[in-house]
């Protein structure tokens, strides 16, 4: 038997524990593919479980139920794109605006707008429709891409000395952004991600270009006047 100090906390030997966590992860995985190439309806025990390699005991083993093993995976596909958001929002360097042009370059980056990415999104959004567990993770998600935003335009009011809305704004560039991608990753030939890139940076442009202007008194130019 092992020693104490050979045991993880749960009292399982490390090996285990290791091998669990990489059998978790490789089911999670495969689920994720099978959404990106096929769908939700494709995504079943039997097809995720070929994919992964492993029986269906241990799937449930793991995850007790497949909806459960679905939700984990739409639960990894938001974190990732959460942890490469808060890696450059709240622990990047540089000032707010350089950080919000980088993250506007990250969504529009080759590993972000790809056919396996696009088609994992469309489930997971899919999905929110009609599961009330991967639901809860979108609400979660989404108010964490919110707040994050609205904190980094908090930044930049303070940085800047502009009066901003940060929840307001950040609303607003959170939906530009995402249609941006989907239109993008749905049609390809509609616009560079270059060109989305700078539709994002000239709505920043133009949020504080109208708050000096409102902070000096001036307003700000509209219409046909705006020529």
């Amino acid at each position: 038997m092992p020693d104490a100090e050979s045991l993880a906390d749960d009292g399982s030997p490390p090996r285990r524990r290791l091998d669990a966590r990489r059998r978790r992860a490789e089911l999670i995985r495969a689920t994720i593919e099978i959404l990106a190439e096929a769908g939700p309806r494709e995504a079943t025990v039997r097809a995720i479980c070929a994919r992964a390699g492993v029986s269906h005991g241990l799937l449930r083993h793991y995850f007790g139920s497949h909806s459960a093993l679905i939700t984990a995976a739409c639960h990894s596909l938001a974190s990732d794109y959460d942890a490469e958001m808060s890696e450059i929002l709240d622990q990047g360097r540089g000032s707010a605006r350089d950080r919000l042009r980088r993250l506007f370059r990250l969504l529009f980056s080759p590993q972000w707008i790809d056919d396996r990415t696009l088609g994992a999104w469309v489930s997971y959004w899919s999905l929110v429709r009609s599961d009330d567990e991967v639901a809860a993770v979108h609400r979660d998600f989404y108010a964490r891409q919110r707040l994050r935003i609205a904190g980094t335009l908090a930044r930049l009011g303070q940085e800047e000395g502009l009066d901003l809305d940060p929840q307001a704004e950040a609303l607003a560039i959170a939906a530009l952004m995402d249609g941006l991608w989907l239109e993008h990753c749905l049609d390809r030939s509609s616009f560079a991600p270059e060109a989305a890139v700078a539709r994002c940076e000239a709505w920043l442009d133009r949020l504080t270009a109208a708050a000096r202007s409102q902070d000096a008194g001036i307003a700000p130019v509209q219409g046909r006047d705006a020529r």
